[in-house]
């Protein structure tokens, strides 16, 4: 089976989903010998080569994180190029990777579920859809940290490579969990209120030069 995987960070081979990509690969590669190539959506100028190379190909990922509960503007791209060819992939197959850094896997549902009908629309078959919350530290984090969930997703792979479907079980381990417990929002409240859960985001916004405009309010 040959994979074509599509690359929607807008991070490049630098952000969380090439890791998660990588990790796909490891199990896919370990059940089943053959061609995986990664394309990147960041270089938006290569959009119809890459649409070209969609068509022509038998199973595709497409892998993204979310920005607050929405897809990145260059996979919108993408996929709005697609308009021209809708009912017009059929024999395709088509699966999807969605990441986001809430911790909660029901901020993407919504789009799991836009993802199942643009595939219908498009003509091809729906392979479903792999939910990983909590990744945006990932490519910071020591291996000792991230060990279970690459051991997840490997094994996601595996079973695809040798079967081309995702394993329902699986998938719910790495989604998990699916919303907070009560005592788990308690001690994210707790954290908020001594400043711990803003820690790695106001690094960022200081490494930006942006942390002295984290209140700005420009729609009010």
């Amino acid at each position: 089976m040959k994979l074509t995987i599509f690359n929607g960070s807008p991070r490049g081979s630098k952000g969380n989903s090439e890791i998660l990509i990588n990790w796909f690969k490891e199990g896919f590669l370990k059940e089943r010998s053959g061609d995986v190539i990664i394309y990147y959506l960041k270089n938006q100028e290569k959009h119809p080569d890459m649409i070209e190379t969609l068509k022509r190909s038998e199973t595709v990922l497409l892998a993204f994180p979310l920005y607050t509960d929405a897809m990145p503007g260059i996979v919108k791209k993408f996929i709005d190029n697609l308009e021209d060819y809708q009912g017009s992939l059929s024999g395709k197959s088509l699966l999807f990777l969605v990441h986001s850094g809430f911790p909660e896997a029901c901020h993407s549902r919504g789009v799991e579920r836009y993802l199942k009908k643009l595939t219908a629309k498009l003509g091809a078959d729906y392979l479903g859809t792999i939910v990983k919350g909590g990744s945006e530290g990932l490519r910071i984090m020591p291996p000792m940290m991230t060990r279970k969930p690459r051991l997840l997703i490997n094994q996601i792979g595996e079973r695809f490579a040798g079967t081309k479907s995702l394993d329902p079980g699986l998938l719910k381990k790495l989604a998990s969990p699916e919303r907070l417990s009560p005592f788990s929002r308690g001690m994210y409240r707790f954290m908020s209120l001594i400043g711990l859960s803003n820690f790695y985001w106001n690094g960022m916004l200081k490494k930006n030069g942006a942390y002295k405009n984290r209140f700005d309010a420009p729609y009010v």
